[in-house]
């Protein structure tokens, strides 16, 4: 949840806040930072960091491709490497009845 986004961090009275093309993805992340996870940035090298404050722990991803959000197929996906584990992980955010219409049973 806290990836698969387009929001600009700013910085406004010594805290961060975040601003995107839509109030949910400001809202996500807003819940994000109540539940104690918060999202640092990317960098030049296309690394996302993310600190999670509950286990004292920061997480780096590699953004490998990106899907902006499209009103037409109603969802946005993000294809990240996982630098803890290596592993590829595609996070995907829209509509339901969108996602669910473009999953295969097997």
């Amino acid at each position: 949840m806290n990836l698969c986004h387009s929001l600009i961090i700013e910085e406004k009275n010594g805290k961060k806040q975040y601003s995107g093309s839509s109030a949910d993805e400001e809202c996500i992340m807003e819940f994000c930072v109540s539940c104690g996870v918060f999202y640092e940035g990317i960098d030049e090298n296309k690394t996302m960091t993310v600190v999670n404050t509950l286990n004292n722990r920061t997480y780096k991803f590699r953004v490998v491709s990106v899907r902006e959000y499209n009103s037409e197929l109603g969802k946005m996906s993000i294809l990240v490497e996982d630098l803890q584990d290596n592993a590829f992980k595609m996070y995907t955010k829209g509509a339901s009845n969108k996602i669910f219409n473009s999953l295969r049973a097997d």
